[in-house]
């Protein structure tokens, strides 16, 4: 079997633990009827999916891992609504609140680069999507752990 075959098909059964069958079914047919507007939806959901798991990465890399703090004295805060800006559009997002320190707010870089328009383009979506920074890593999408694809 071809390699671009595997990969394909690992990504299928990622996207059905993601999503459910019958959900990815839906949003298949959605694609089809819609041609490129309901692709262009579909992706830019998924970007912020991507975004929003970015947020909570950047946090984790300042504060540690839930239950086990790099510095007890960092308190972490729960998630709040917000914007960020995909392929110059603005999204809604959940994204975690600043964290608390010893020196007062500490603020994630990662979510004040993403209010930026222009920072999260097209391009890095795609590359993202197509896993070149994310290799090494696992990724939490809402309560499911999403683990790197073999190469």
């Amino acid at each position: 079997m071809k390699t671009n075959t595997k990969k394909i098909k690992e990504s299928r059964k990622v996207f059905e633990q993601l999503y459910g069958r019958e959900e990815l079914t839906d949003r298949m047919y959605r694609i089809i009827s819609q041609g490129k507007k309901g692709l262009d939806a579909f992706l830019l959901e998924l970007g912020r999916m991507m975004a929003e798991t970015v947020m909570h990465m950047d946090r984790e890399e300042v504060s540690g891992p839930e239950y086990q703090p790099k510095d007890p004295a960092i308190h972490k805060w729960a998630s709040q609504t917000g914007s960020i800006y995909i392929a110059d559009q603005k999204v809604g997002v959940e994204h975690p609140r600043r964290l608390r320190g010893p020196e007062g707010e500490i603020v994630l870089k990662s979510y004040e680069r993403l209010r930026e328009p222009g920072e999260f383009s097209e391009e890095l979506l795609q590359t993202i999507l197509r896993g070149v920074p994310c290799r090494k890593y696992n990724v939490l999408i809402g309560d499911t752990f999403i683990y790197p694809l073999p190469r």
